[in-house]
């Protein structure tokens, strides 16, 4: 999973439509706006809940999981997302290349933000979040 602050992406899709930098230089292109080396594993998920104090998860096999979810659509709430999700694997998003997305949010949120974000805290702040809001047991 790729994780990149939503702030982050937004700001940078107004530099993108607005800035002299990008007017027009790249008519018809696409921008991945991504910070670098924002993936997360299924073992970092893992590990943030369990450092957080959720117990007894466990890996279950991709397509497995998947077939489950879609069988029972109305249990579980993310079933459209789980049929997008074609293979297990980095997938598209990790092929997609960066680098102009990248360099339009290092031009908000300043090279030493850029360079020191780590996706990790963000997951743990994202957990934190979600238990605060009362969507997850704290």
């Amino acid at each position: 999973f790729n994780l990149t602050p939503v702030d982050w992406v937004a700001h940078a899709m107004v530099n993108i439509a607005t800035s002299p930098t990008w007017a027009g230089k790249e008519p018809g292109s696409a921008f991945h706006p991504a910070a670098d080396g924002n993936t997360v594993t299924m073992e970092d998920i893992a590990s943030v809940l369990s450092e957080a104090g959720y117990s007894g998860l466990r890996t279950v096999d991709f397509t497995a999981w998947r077939s489950k979810i879609l069988a029972h659509p109305e249990r579980f709430k993310s079933w459209s997302f789980c049929a997008s999700l074609a293979v297990d694997g980095d997938g598209l998003d990790a092929m997609a290349g960066n680098s102009r997305g990248g360099k339009a949010i290092k031009e908000v949120v300043g090279d030493e933000a850029f360079n020191k974000f780590e996706p990790r805290v963000c997951l743990r702040r994202m957990l934190r979040y979600c238990q605060e809001a009362g969507l997850l047991q704290a």
